[in-house]
C-alpha cells in the first residue's frame, strides 16, 4: 500500500497532472499526509497480524490437549 501511494504521487508530479497552483499544493501535502499515516500503520497492523496468528495456534494446541482458555 505505501509503494503503491508513493508511486501515485512520483507518476502525478512527474506528468505534470498537478500543475502549480495551491489546490495542487494542498492535494500533495494531504497526499503526504496520507503516506504518512500508512507509514505509521503498516508496522502495527504487521504486529497485530502476528499477535492474531500466534493466538490462534496456542488456541490449536490447546484444543489437541483437551484445554480451553477458560480451563486454564
Amino acid at each position: 500500500a505505501v509503494h503503491a501511494a508513493v508511486s501515485r504521487i512520483i507518476e502525478a508530479s512527474a506528468s505534470g497532472e498537478w500543475g502549480d497552483s495551491i489546490e495542487t499544493v494542498e492535494q500533495l501535502i494531504q497526499e503526504h499526509e496520507d503516506l504518512k499515516r500508512l507509514e505509521l500503520l503498516e508496522p502495527t497492523r504487521q504486529m497485530l497480524e502476528a499477535a492474531n496468528g500466534a493466538l490462534e495456534l496456542l488456541t490449536r494446541m490447546a484444543v489437541r490437549t483437551g484445554q480451553t482458555p477458560e480451563s486454564g
